[in-house]
């Protein structure tokens, strides 16, 4: 068969997505799995926006479509498009591998669409490929999928929800291996992606977990002991194959599996690999393990993204963070005597007063670290925070849920708000400027600088889309 890998494109720019693009890693994954079966193509629609320019005629026999929160508002209108084109289409949603598809494990519901054929409950990438795989080849030979264990499949009722829709057996969701990628697939849409507006940026995925729970985090209800289930000898054949001289390390906290991240290291230099290495920490992980970053630093780490995330003892122990701002300050002390380029990220509560804005931006500040990132704190389905806030969400217009608006009760007129979380914003752009032009690839800096207007502009205007959005189901 022909078959169709197809990333939708966001319902609204955020200005997350602005600096970030994570690689479709959904779609790299699972080609592999289909390429000795079938003929695959890969398009994604948050790159190169028009999908009839991108098949050029070539018609699917099915599409697999990874799915995202953000991404639902436009999901119905692409489906009708992708039938239009090919009325005998068959459709399979599966979890895009981006932070936030753990809604897709609590509320499936939400993704059950009238104009889709099956979906995929779980998103670890495991289990993902062999049920993608498995489905593919019912509809290839003329099987139905009911006996296709880990899929909820459309039954003909009325309407979407899932009172239109049967579970098959259930399939365990576990990390485990997953592989080796083929970037290829990415065609021209290759080098597209960045990290806090480094372009040409891969994603690599080699741990999973974090032993700590804040509120807000998809680790909070999974948490627990960092697992690697990825063997170094794969991550080693990925590397090698990327033309892509950037990389981020995007697991959870990767500081926390110190020896793993050793052998990793001396893998990567005994193969004569040279990147420049992204990755994401706690401060006090970057703490106990600063000898991890230095013998990364020997093989080509940049900067460490620390997720302070409290700009106040209070307000550490209110997301449950585990952390000190004493810890947080001389994380970013350590980060910078070792040359690398500490990014701390602060995120801010929605019930904000004038006085804890103020707060905050002092706080930033105070850390005195070259780049600076404020988000506002989400309660995103699959997390402690959702569950302890359900009752009092504004709204379950999905795309609002990017960490860049407020879905619950804010102190502040929205308006007042949003102009509030700007000038953070400018702040973070007038700290940031002397340490993107040091740590980022010249033209990634500038283009940065560039473009901040723009972003601005966006924030600034962000109460405008809690007026344009609509209502989700309940």
């Amino acid at each position: 068969m022909k078959v169709l890998l197809l990333r939708p494109g966001y319902v609204r720019r955020s200005y997350f997505t602005r600096f970030n693009l994570s690689e479709a890693l959904t779609e790299i994954y699972v080609g592999p799995v289909l390429a000795d079966r079938h003929e695959v193509r890969v398009v994604d629609l948050r790159v190169r926006p028009d999908l009839e320019r991108e098949l050029q005629g070539w018609v699917p026999d099915a599409a697999v479509v990874a799915v995202h929160p953000q991404t639902l508002g436009g999901l119905d209108a692409l489906l009708a498009r992708l039938r239009r084109l090919a009325p005998r289409l068959r459709v399979l949603l599966v979890g895009a591998a981006e932070y936030g598809i753990e809604h897709l494990v609590e509320r499936p519901q939400d993704f059950m669409r009238p104009l889709a054929d099956a979906l995929v409950p779980g998103f670890y990438l495991r289990p993902v490929r062999r049920i993608v795989a498995e489905a593919l080849a019912a509809w290839d030979e003329g099987r139905a999928l009911r006996d296709v264990p880990g899929l909820w499949i459309r039954d003909g009722g009325a309407g979407g929800g899932a009172s239109g829709w049967q579970q098959t057996a259930v399939v365990p969701h576990t990390v485990g291996d997953i592989g080796v990628p083929d970037r290829t697939l990415l065609g021209r849409a290759r080098g597209a992606y960045s990290l806090g507006g480094v372009r040409r940026m891969a994603y690599v995925v080699y741990t999973f977990g974090c032993r700590y729970s804040c509120r807000y985090c998809s680790m909070s209800k999974v948490g627990g002991s960092i697992q690697t289930p990825r063997a170094i000898r794969d991550v080693i054949a990925e590397l090698a194959e990327l033309s892509e001289p950037n990389v981020f390390l995007s697991d959870f906290e990767p500081l926390q599996a110190p020896q793993a991240m050793l052998e990793l290291a001396d893998a990567i230099e005994a193969a004569g690999i040279r990147k420049r290495w992204y990755l994401l920490t706690r401060a006090d992980s970057a703490l106990e393990q600063a000898d991890v970053l230095e013998r990364w630093k020997e093989i080509g780490l940049r900067w460490v993204f620390l997720g302070l995330d409290g700009h106040s003892e209070a307000r550490l122990q209110q997301i449950g963070k585990g952390a000190t701002l004493a810890t947080n300050e001389a994380a970013v002390a350590a980060v910078r005597r070792l040359g690398l380029g500490p990014a701390v990220g602060i995120t801010v509560p929605p019930d904000a007063t004038r006085q804890e804005f103020v707060d905050i931006a002092a706080a930033a500040r105070r850390l005195r670290a070259p780049l600076v990132d404020f988000t506002v704190e989400t309660p995103m389905v699959g997390t402690r925070f959702h569950d302890q806030s359900a009752e009092r969400l504004t709204t379950r217009d999905w795309s609002l849920y990017d960490m860049h608006h407020a879905v619950l009760p804010t102190a502040l007129p929205l308006g007042e708000f949003y102009r509030e979380m700007t000038r953070l914003h400018v702040l973070a752009g007038r700290l940031s400027v002397p340490g993107m032009l040091r740590l980022y690839p010249l033209g990634d800096a500038l283009r940065n600088v560039l473009g901040g207007p723009a972003a601005m502009l966006g924030a600034l205007r962000a109460a405008r889309d809690h007026q344009s959005c609509g209502s989700a189901s309940a």
